[in-house]
């Protein structure tokens, strides 16, 4: 039996480095510096929860296991004042925006059961383990009314600052916005025979999501709009080892989620849009050589689009869902001991992301928001004793398209170093680490969902302690 309960508490003053940017933009106004501050006083993102889960797992006899999974949390964003009800400054071409601000707060609960058994049996020479299992989860989430329109306290430059003019707005109150409820089965079968490891399954579920709209600034909705989705998603793979030192793998994975509701970022905010659907099949192979794995792998994942759709007069785009979003690549990956003392990590990775069966094929071929064709990442790490370790690594992430490649954000590279040191407090083992992360302070643009970008992190110093009771 294993019993986890905790508690978070959060609090972030100031801080903001996330923009959306106008639709009138051609080009990515040029990077400022990572150590500015573009937040205004009063914005503030408080939020504190709380969560539990409790785990059994019981042996019945040599051929029948059993478990059982509860769990629960509850996330409460108590106050979230900033630039746009939740999300970035609208940022024009000249790098100026307007400072606006809005009040809200978005509570969360989640809970779920699960219960299943496992079978081990055997058919001649082949070994199964047969998992059955059924469970419930429940997601309710808030978001914030009566708290008023955007309102614009200032202006605002990337290259010079804010210039704020009106206190924030402070007031509102919370009302529901979406449930979900799914329920759903699986069942696996993880097979071994000789040299062969092969997995199949399925897993069949039903969610309901429900929205809620409302009439004026009332707490009292006036209709609710609701999806009900059913669907049954398979996995099977096998892994193949023809000598102790390599593997061949390959595997089919479905996922269908229930559908989802769109956030304040949109003009269609409340709306629930249709559950998306991913299909992924990869394809690869393990070679261990002198306590060196190698891996490479390629992969085909094909994911329902969500797009961004601009309309004249609106100051935000729409959220639809338009075809799909498919994304193939190949990775080559190293990780293991290289010497006596040093360990050796990274990988690089060429991927295809684009978009296919769009509406008229207005955007096939398309490239991905937010998604660069090369990224890799290299390190080492050093342990001169039993007490200390050193590590470095290096990151690159190629250029990314915004708005559909109507802008392109520039590639870049960054370094990060760090040193652990084990001790103990008492008889209390403990390990404490310092990271430097950006070493060389890089200023960068960063692309999140369709057209919005975020202002990379300036040298950031972290010191973590963990103890282990």
């Amino acid at each position: 039996d294993s019993l986890f309960i905790g508690y978070r508490n959060l609090d972030i003053q100031g801080g903001l480095r996330w923009f959306i940017l106008d639709s009138s933009v051609t080009k990515l106004p040029g990077v400022p510096k990572g150590s500015n501050d573009y937040s205004f006083d009063g914005m503030v993102k408080s939020t504190h929860g709380w969560l539990m889960t409790y785990n059994h797992e019981q042996k019945f006899n040599e051929h029948w296991d059993g478990f059982a999974n509860f769990g629960m949390q509850r996330n409460d964003l108590d106050r979230n004042v900033m630039a746009n009800g939740g999300s970035g400054y609208v940022l024009k071409e000249d790098g100026t925006f307007p400072v606006t601000a809005r009040p809200g707060g978005t509570p969360q609960e989640y809970y779920y059961w699960q219960l299943g058994t496992t079978a081990h049996y055997n058919t001649g020479d082949i070994k199964h383990d047969i998992t059955l299992s059924y469970n419930q989860a429940w997601r309710n989430r808030k978001t914030a009314y009566n708290n008023g329109s955007l309102a614009t306290i200032g202006s605002g430059s990337l290259y010079d600052g804010i210039n704020q003019i009106l206190p924030a707005p402070t007031k509102f109150d919370t009302r529901w916005s979406n449930k979900t409820r799914v329920e759903s089965f699986s069942i696996i079968d993880y097979m071994t025979y000789e040299k062969w490891n092969v997995i199949f399954g399925f897993h069949k579920h039903e969610a309901t999501s429900k929205s809620y709209k409302y009439s004026g600034n009332t707490s009292n909705w006036s209709s609710i709009d609701t999806i009900k989705t059913d669907a049954t998603s398979p996995t099977y793979g096998f892994i193949y080892h023809p000598n102790d030192n390599s593997s061949i793998y390959a595997s089919h994975t479905e996922n269908f989620d229930a559908g989802s509701g769109v956030n304040t970022t949109f003009e269609n905010y409340g709306d629930v849009l249709p559950p998306l659907k991913t299909k992924q099949n990869e394809i690869g192979f393990k070679y261990l050589k002198d306590d060196l794995l190698w891996t490479l792998a390629y992969y085909d994942i094909k994911q329902d689009n969500l797009i961004s759709v601009y309309k004249t007069g609106y100051s935000k785009p729409f959220q639809s869902k338009d075809g799909q979003a498919r994304h193939k690549g190949l990775e080559l990956a190293v990780n293991g001991k290289l010497a006596d003392k040093w360990n050796l990590f990274g990988g690089i990775s060429r991927m295809s992301a684009k978009q296919e069966k769009t509406t008229n094929g207005t955007l096939d071929g398309v490239r991905v928001n937010g998604t660069s064709e090369w990224t890799a990442v290299f390190g080492a790490e050093y342990n001169p004793n039993e007490f200390w370790s050193f590590v470095g690594r290096g990151i690159y992430t190629g250029r990314s398209p915004v708005m559909n490649e109507k802008i392109w954000a520039g590639g870049y590279t960054i370094f990060d170093v760090g040193a652990t040191y084990k001790t103990h407090f008492g008889e209390v083992p403990a390990e404490l680490s310092l990271m430097v992360n950006n070493v060389f302070n890089k200023d960068y643009w960063q692309v999140s969902r369709g057209n919005q970008v975020y202002l990379s992190l300036p040298r950031t110093l972290t010191f973590t302690a963990k103890l282990h009771f």
